[in-house]
């Protein structure tokens, strides 16, 4: 005799779907409505004088590209930690630390 699977009812719902609207419907919507069409892709054909965008351009080394980015991050991360103000920690002589920030706590 052959062994069979015993599979166990879960409480998760597989298809959780929606039925949604059709183009026609879509495109009926927008007209009747004189509705702006706001689904669509960015624009990423730019004038000829413009260039390629180095996102787009297949020669683009995207290292860099990643680098600069990762780079802008951290310049940005570096201004907001001295923005805040630091707390000055001053150690007893018994060790313990005195976080009140004047330092004449001895």
């Amino acid at each position: 005799m052959y062994k069979r699977s015993q599979y166990t009812n879960t409480k998760f719902n597989v298809n959780a779907s929606i039925q949604g609207q059709t183009l026609e419907q879509k495109i009926e919507q927008i007209t009747s409505n004189k509705e702006p069409i706001k689904d669509g892709s960015p624009l990423i054909f730019t004038e000829k004088s413009e260039g390629v965008k180095a996102g787009y351009n297949i020669r683009t080394d995207r290292f860099e590209v990643a680098v600069d980015a990762i780079d802008k991050m951290v310049k940005s991360n570096i201004a907001k930690s001295e923005a805040k103000p630091q707390m000055n920690i001053v150690r007893d002589d018994s060790g313990a630390e005195s976080t009140q920030g004047t330092g004449t706590d001895k």
